[in-house]
């Protein structure tokens, strides 16, 4: 430890707490070479219950070498390197020479662990280091057994190599410190043969912690990791001041080009284009957040991408409180899986046709269906935008099967209604989704008034009325259809 009376060269080993076994082992090496000439100091031989940052102040000023370790990854624990590695710079500038051999300038020694894939030294970024000053050693941990059998006895292996030649610049600082009591050892064939052997068991134990670290990460599907401040935890606007960070690829669900994107809630929902899915977006996410933490079933855990074109599935997969009380969400957003069509393909265009024909009429057009005129004009005005939201998103995903399932084919639409009067049946339709969808984005704007809600029921029961017919002549033609194909004995 720095505070020893002995007149030692104090060391101070830097490194992420993920790279503790790399510093004892570097620790280890260092004792065994020059057992009475260093003190080390490191985070981990520091007493619990102290404070660590001011400890570490105070071992920084009297050190004479600090060794910086690195592993060429960007970790939780970089932000403690970086301080002390900092510190230490500033502390130069104070005063420049060892407390120790006062003549000689203290040092840093940057010590990397780097496998074939980073190009730099990542744990250093922004820090200001001489590249030659850096020892490296560098290994391929996808074959971790050859790299061991290529280490040699003589120093001969890269690997080896870049350690002996730590241990011999280290030699020459005891020699320059301690001149009196030098010796030619350093240039002895006893000398590097155990400076060999010392480099050569650091580098296995270093191969042996490397490679089984992660090589490179990649997320495959969509996923959010949502921040919510501990003040709207409680609060029905628990997304109001959330943060969103995307990583993986979110072009088809949220048409981000870039991955690894950073926004604030009213920003994300920006990104959606098409009609009602900025509201529904808000309103499965807050769902989602809001019973976390219970037992209860997500209902609204379906949501469509930005331009209304793909159903996606929602759930949380990990959720994190931080100390500062901040709340963490995980959540995955994976495209809604398609039942497999085990029939005729003729068959199975028909019965995706029936489904949609029937969820359409059992959406609006039967006294008891869910967002039938009827049923909407006894709608609490409290609960009247967001039942009409899921009303819309029900249609969306709706429409959207029809689309996966080819009935928006030309030859499709024309086989079941028929040439006659089909530019009519198009117009029609799309007026009238149109005429709806404007009347859903004045409800969704802001909190209706009865005003709204009657103009929003008078434009469904016109919805409705206009597309019954239509609904009966499609369900109609499909089950003739059906049933002509299965009695014809295909």
């Amino acid at each position: 430890m720095p505070y020893s009376s002995a007149p030692n060269i104090n060391i101070f080993l830097s490194y992420a707490s993920e790279d503790q076994a790399i510093a004892d082992a570097i620790a280890d090496m260092i004792r065994k070479g020059f057992y009475d000439k260093f003190d080390i100091t490191m985070m981990s031989e520091f007493p619990v219950g102290i404070n660590w940052r001011s400890k570490i102040d105070d071992s920084i000023v009297v050190t004479d070498i600090m060794i910086a370790i690195a592993t060429g990854r960007l970790k939780p624990g970089h932000s403690f390197t970086g301080y002390e590695v900092g510190s230490f710079m500033m502390s130069k500038r104070l005063n420049p020479n060892m407390r120790v051999g006062s003549n000689l300038p203290r040092r840093m020694i940057p010590f990397a662990t780097l496998d074939r894939t980073p190009s730099t030294v990542n744990d250093f970024e922004g820090i200001d280091i001489d590249p030659q000053s850096l020892h490296t050693v560098r290994f391929d941990p996808s074959d971790t057994v050859a790299e061991v059998r290529n280490l040699s006895t003589d120093g001969s292996d890269t690997a080896t190599r870049a350690v002996v030649k730590l241990l011999n610049d280290i030699q020459d600082l005891v020699n320059d410190v301690f001149p009196g009591s030098a010796t030619t050892h350093s240039e002895s064939q006893d000398r590097i043969d155990f400076f060999n052997a010392l480099a050569r068991e650091l580098c296995e134990q270093l191969f042996a912690d490397i490679s089984n670290r992660e090589m490179s990460v990649s997320i495959p599907k969509s996923k959010l990791i949502i921040r919510v401040q501990p003040t709207t935890l409680s609060s029905q606007d628990i997304l109001g001041t959330a943060i969103i960070q995307t990583q993986g690829p979110c072009l088809d669900s949220f048409g981000l080009l870039q991955e690894n994107q950073t926004l604030d809630w009213k920003g994300f929902l920006k990104l959606a284009t098409a009609d009602g899915i900025p509201y529904s977006w808000n309103e499965a996410f807050r769902s989602l957040l809001s019973l976390s933490g219970t037992s209860e079933f997500v209902e609204n855990n379906t949501i469509l991408s930005f331009d209304g074109k793909k159903a996606f599935r929602i759930f949380i997969a990990r959720v994190t409180t931080l100390f500062s009380g901040v709340r963490e969400y995980q959540i995955y957003v994976i495209p809604l899986l398609k039942s497999k069509d085990d029939g005729d393909p003729h068959t199975t265009a028909l019965l995706r046709a029936l489904q949609v024909s029937l969820g359409y009429r059992f959406m609006f057009l039967e006294p008891g269906s869910s967002f039938s005129p009827t049923l909407m004009r006894g709608t609490q005005l409290a609960d009247f935008q967001s039942t009409v939201s899921k009303m819309q998103n029900a249609l969306n995903m709706l429409l959207q099967a029809a689309d996966d399932g080819g009935l928006s084919n030309p030859g499709m639409v024309v086989s079941l209604l028929g040439v006659d009067g089909i530019e009519q049946v198009y117009a029609s339709w799309d007026a009238e989704k149109k005429k709806l969808n404007d009347s859903v984005n004045k409800v969704l704007a802001g909190p209706p008034d009865e005003g709204v809600k009657a103009g929003f029921i008078t434009v469904l029961n016109a919805f409705c009325e206009q597309t019954r017919e239509l609904n009966k002549r499609y369900t109609a033609s499909v089950m003739s259809k059906l049933q002509s194909y299965i009695s014809s004995g295909n």
